[in-house]
């Protein structure tokens, strides 16, 4: 499984990064701007699961639903 974060180090950022970390989910960490925008992203943070973009919410509702 491929996982990225999209990060421009902000608040949400680090929630999401806490979050990530704190269920054992091993994580990219991109603050590169123009690779998110060749990505698609669109706002920040954006979680990339296989490809899949997540925006904050939808990230924090699939970092709870992992098994660690």
């Amino acid at each position: 499984m491929s996982v990225i974060l999209y990060s421009i180090n902000c608040p949400k950022c680090q929630a999401i990064k806490a979050q990530l970390n704190k269920n054992g989910i091993s994580f990219i960490e991109n603050t590169n701007i123009s690779e998110m925008l060749d990505a698609g992203v669109k706002q920040i943070p954006t979680l990339s699961v296989d490809g899949v973009l997540l925006d904050y919410a939808g990230a924090f509702i699939w970092i709870g639903q992992q098994k660690t």
